[in-house]
């Protein structure tokens, strides 16, 4: 028996602590029970319900548990710890074989340390072996402090340690063990646990001075060679260096990423058949599903020798897994490896390269990335910017915003009101309607890309609709659809009496040349504004428009011709009003236009269930060339039709006179054309607009007379078609005679219903017997029509109209293999004996 009553123990009520016990046997082990007690109604007799642990079997080891401190209870109390050989003990037990301890605890009422640390993170392993490796993580943190870690192995407590690493020995070889750690602090508080790592031990003998387990991993030799070695029984070591090897006509100018690379220098004595090994790391696969391994090369010398890739799990036999033989041109280029084969094992990797006949074999790798998914875009787009309100109204107005940026290109946003999402827009705004009067609502807006991604959220735009007024326009047209062309008189418009002069009626071209149309748009007639002195400068020529009654119409559309033809050209705008006092500009035109009609169709949607008044006003530029001229004016109560603008950027490479281009429609005509470009500078760059396109499917075709494409044999040409505002449907630059490309514009391709995917058959259709599963998808989706037809054609389309698979299937059902699309939503057209079946599926 031991009184260590002169000490005590700080202890809070309502808490429960850790406790661990240990024999201290001078050398030989027995078996020991324990129990311990606390006397808390202090009346100095340890009862039953004062029993706080008991071991409840023998031990020979230290024996662990808790001990909970009840509330309500506070000052100082003995504690007695007992330890029998071979048995189990009553609290004032005599025994032969055993050791007895009293202490006082002073318990305390503050309530103590009740904040369990954080989880540790990043758990990785290193230093791998067949019996053994090593586990780190970051630290985790605490109100108080973090007093250690319990490091946990397949489940079960493997023992504690105060740092944040550990050493892991004997283990199995070619074994694979799951590990956790968990932080502990001196109340005896336990965070929750880290995420699992599966760690693999090795087999056959293989050494690994580093081991990577962390994915993507990437080198680019910016900092030296990483964790890459030279290895020492070659015949010459690689060279890490930046801006062009020594010699002449062989290695690269430049690192392919970064500033530096690696390189064989092969001047003499270093050719001929001289080999260069550099041992890379070893790469823990044991848990991962997919793993691939890119690096970028540069091989230019007429003497090339040999490059290859080649991969170990034991260290002395070695697989080539890609090789690359003599001059690849003075270019970087990039090779991908599938390590599918090395899944669940650790594998290392070496670059083995040999020189060849001569100097001129300088060969070099830079960009190195292993990764362990899907190579797919996972990059979000950046959040919109500048988010403004305009056109308020009592239930409308315009959101706009800048255009966000992202890796590869953003398809579209989502606006949100009041946290909900109300609809998408391929451009940088949009018309909220359906509004309440007087009403403030909460407006954000997140972009996407064609992998849907989705950025965070722009900042919140608090936006109030107008208060009631009195309508200034009641009734008027509500007969649709309406026209007018001016055939002889301004039918039902009228000039204004507030503006500095008025339009005029006309037929054939306008008295002055330079300026005006030659004829009508449409029929005979058009109405226009002279500009001839004294109409200039800057006089405003203002033309009423009838009220349209649009409160039973559940779509609008306002379509009209215009013509803007002169060096002086001022502007022109359609403005509408619902009170007479107050317009909003729904359209604008500043500038010449050229000598020609041009075609507008503006969506009347934010007026739906109102009357409204529209109006031209025009204002005259600085000389008599500025005669404006409208025409074939029109309004129906169908939806708006759709076009889209195009933007093809053309950068030549030194032979502009041998590049042309085409884009034709689905019915094989050409819509519009380019080339060749001999009065363009070589590798100059030129921006064509192509307006206007209807909704269909196009080819883009692309020629190079010469037949070398324009990169990168003479210089280094491209070409980019792009949707104005939106994404790349067509890029390139190194291709043969000519590339074609084909895409489709959204609305004729497209027409589906989205709902909610449950991994069952089928779960979008339109009355068809087609069926797709399962949906979502990862590898596969199965094709079936139910009543037997048979299926033709099978095209995947991506979210912007850009063709990605296509299969001939000649049956009623067929397997289609997925597993290379990028993850994100896909359209696929279904074309059977009768008819063509869209449907949507979504790639995980």
């Amino acid at each position: 028996y031991s009184d260590f009553t002169s000490d005590a123990i700080d202890v809070n009520a309502g808490q429960t602590y850790s406790i661990t016990l240990n024999p201290g046997f001078a050398s030989t082990s027995y078996d020991e029970y324990w129990k311990i007690w606390i006397d808390f109604d202090n009346d100095t007799t340890f009862d039953t319900n004062e029993l706080v642990f008991d071991s409840g079997t023998l031990s020979k080891t230290a024996v662990s548990g808790t001990i909970d401190i009840p509330t309500g209870i506070s000052g100082v109390r003995r504690m007695r710890v007992s330890m029998k050989y071979n048995g189990a003990q009553d609290a004032c037990e005599t025994f032969s074989y055993g050791e007895v301890e009293d202490y006082n605890v002073n318990i305390g009422t503050s309530g103590g340390d009740t904040q369990a640390p954080t989880a540790p993170t990043g758990l990785a392993s290193s230093n791998i072996t067949e019996t053994s490796a090593t586990l780190s993580w970051n630290a985790s943190s605490d109100n108080v402090g973090v007093t250690g870690y319990d490091v946990y192995q397949n489940g079960s407590l493997l023992g504690s340690v105060t740092g944040t690493s550990a050493n892991i020995t004997g283990l199995t070889a070619a074994t694979t063990y799951s590990f956790y750690v968990k932080a502990k602090d001196a109340a005896g508080n336990v965070s929750v646990a880290s995420s699992s790592i599966n760690v693999t031990t090795l087999s056959g003998g293989i050494s690994c001075s580093n081991t990577v387990s962390s994915y993507p991993y990437a080198e680019g030799f910016e900092s030296g060679l990483g964790i890459w070695l030279q290895e020492s029984s070659d015949d010459i070591d690689w060279t890490r260096d930046a801006s062009g090897t020594p010699s002449s006509s062989t290695g690269p100018s430049a690192a392919s990423e970064g500033s530096y690379y690696m390189y064989i220098e092969a001047s003499s004595p270093n050719y001929p058949s001289k080999t260069a090994v550099l041992n890379g790391p070893c790469f823990d696969l044991s848990g991962e599903s997919s793993a691939t391994f890119e690096f970028d090369y540069h091989m230019y010398g007429s003497a090339m020798g040999t490059l290859q890739l080649q991969a170990s799990t034991n260290g002395t036999s070695w697989t080539t897994l890609w090789t690359k033989t003599g001059d690849q041109g003075n270019a970087w280029s990039t090779a991908s490896v599938n390590l599918s084969s090395y899944l669940g094992s650790v594998v290392k990797l070496r670059f083995y390269g040999t020189t060849g006949s001569s100097y001129t074999s300088d060969m070099t790798i830079d960009n190195i990335v292993l990764t362990n998914g899907s190579t797919a875009d996972t990059q979000a787009p950046t959040a919109p910017t500048g988010l403004s309100s305009s056109s308020i109204t009592e239930t409308s107005f315009t959101l706009s915003w800048n255009a966000s940026t992202d890796n590869v290109g953003v398809t579209g946003y989502d606006v949100y009101q009041n946290g909900s999402l109300l609809g998408s827009v391929t451009g940088t705004s949009a018309n909220v309607t359906g509004l309440t009067a007087s009403t403030t609502y909460a407006m954000t807006v997140r972009a996407k890309d064609a992998a849907g991604n989705i950025s965070s959220s722009s900042s919140t735009l608090n936006v109030t609709t107008s208060d009631p007024v009195g309508t200034g326009c009641t009734g008027g047209i509500s007969s649709y659809p309406y026209t007018q062309s001016f055939e002889g008189s301004i039918g039902d418009w009228t000039q204004d009496s507030n503006d500095d002069l008025n339009w005029t009626v006309d037929a054939n071209g306008t008295p002055s040349s330079s300026t005006g149309p030659s004829s009508a748009d449409d029929g005979t007639y058009y109405i226009y504004v002279e500009a001839s002195s004294p109409n200039y400068p800057s006089k405003t020529a203002i033309l009423n428009i009838p009220c349209f009654d649009l409160t039973a119409e559940s779509n609008a559309t306002f379509s009209f011709a215009y013509h803007m033809y002169g060096t002086a050209m001022g502007t022109i705008e359609l403005q509408a009003s619902i009170d007479g006092n107050s317009w909003s500009t729904l359209w604008t035109k500043s500038g010449n236009q050229g000598n020609s009609w041009f075609t507008e169709n503006i969506s009347l949607s934010a007026y739906l269930g109102t009357s409204v008044q529209l109006r031209y006003v025009a204002t005259t530029g600085n000389n008599y060339t500025s005669d404006f001229a409208i025409d074939d004016i029109s309004l129906s109560n169908g939806s708006t039709p759709t076009t889209t603008d195009l933007s093809l950027t053309l950068t030549f490479d030194n032979y502009p006179e041998e590049t042309s281009w085409t884009l034709k429609n689905s019915a094989g005509s050409t819509v519009a054309s380019g080339g060749t470009y001999a009065s363009q500078a070589d590798g100059s760059t030129l921006v064509i607009p192509i307006n206007g396109l209807a909704d269909d499917c196009y080819d883009f075709t692309i020629l190079d007379a010469y037949g070398d494409g324009i990169c990168c044999s003479y210089g280094n040409g491209s070409y980019s078609l792009a949707v104005a505002g939106g994404p790349v449907v067509a890029s390139g630059g190194s291709f043969g005679s000519s590339e074609v490309t084909n895409f489709c514009l959204p609305a004729a391709t497209f027409n589906f219903v989205t709902t909610t995917p449950n991994n069952s058959a089928d779960v979008e259709s339109k009355e068809s017997t087609v069926n797709i599963y399962p949906n979502p998808a990862s590898t596969f989706i199965n094709i079936n029509v139910l009543n037997g037809t048979r299926i033709g054609k099978v095209k995947i389309y991506s979210m912007v109209g850009a063709i990605v698979k296509t299969a001939d299937i000649n049956g009623s059902e067929k397997e289609i293999n997925i597993s290379d699309l990028p993850a994100g939503s896909y359209i696929i057209s279904i074309e059977d004996e009768k008819e063509s079946t869209v449907k949507h599926f979504i790639k995980q």
